[in-house]
């Protein structure tokens, strides 16, 4: 069971998408879909949902989540999710 940060709701893990921090050219904490469960460092979990993405962007839910200290991108998980809904 994990938590989606974006509407804090429980549900499985194969329900969610965990997502990691990378750092970026210019010094953000760029998010980075991992599909496959397998990249390294410390994952946050949110629902495939714009919605949910809206909500943990609004509460600032990832920096907390992923304890990244920069700004961070959401561009990039943003694309990932219209692209695949």
């Amino acid at each position: 069971m994990r938590t989606c940060v974006g509407c804090r709701e429980r549900t499985s893990c194969s329900a969610l998408l965990r997502v990691v921090a990378r750092t970026g050219s210019s010094g953000t904490a760029e998010l980075v879909p991992d599909v496959r469960r397998s990249l390294p460092g410390r994952g946050a979990w949110i629902h495939a949902d714009l919605a949910c993405l809206d909500r943990a962007e609004k509460r600032r839910s990832f920096a907390r989540a992923l304890r990244v200290t920069t700004p961070v991108d959401v561009s990039g998980l943003r694309a990932h999710l219209e692209q695949n809904l």
